[in-house]
């Protein structure tokens, strides 16, 4: 699997093999805020449809999930997703933390998840 630091689709050419893609993580995945065009997980899956590869993006966020619950959603999503069934993704997009730090929600302004175990989970 690649990481987006050296990821390249030059190598990647329309003859091979679909790229299974999975977007997972919070509101920032999920699309919240763009009403014209659902986030730009869903504008980037209308472009990989528009080109010449067969390729599969899920768009797995949700709104609100913390850092713990798209870790836990991360193994079930593997079981159970159709397109990427005892197989691993080409590429995984994760983004995490927004609700961690959502210090509105929280009565005294602090985290809602304290850094240690913010930290912890990151890096599990």
């Amino acid at each position: 699997m690649q990481t987006l630091s050296n990821l390249t689709l030059k190598n990647h050419s329309p003859s091979s093999f679909p790229l299974r893609i999975i977007a997972i993580g919070d509101s920032l995945i999920y699309g919240y805020g763009d009403k014209e065009a659902c986030g730009w997980v869903e504008r980037l899956r209308l472009n990989l449809m528009n080109g010449n590869g067969d390729h599969v993006l899920y768009n797995l966020g949700i709104r609100g999930d913390r850092t713990e619950q798209v870790k836990n959603r991360l193994n079930e999503e593997f079981k159970h997703r159709g397109e990427i069934k005892k197989k691993y993704p080409d590429l995984i997009i994760l983004s995490v933390g927004v609700n961690d730090t959502a210090r509105l929600g929280h009565h005294q302004g602090r985290n809602l998840t304290h850094y240690d175990e913010y930290n912890q989970q990151i890096n599990d």
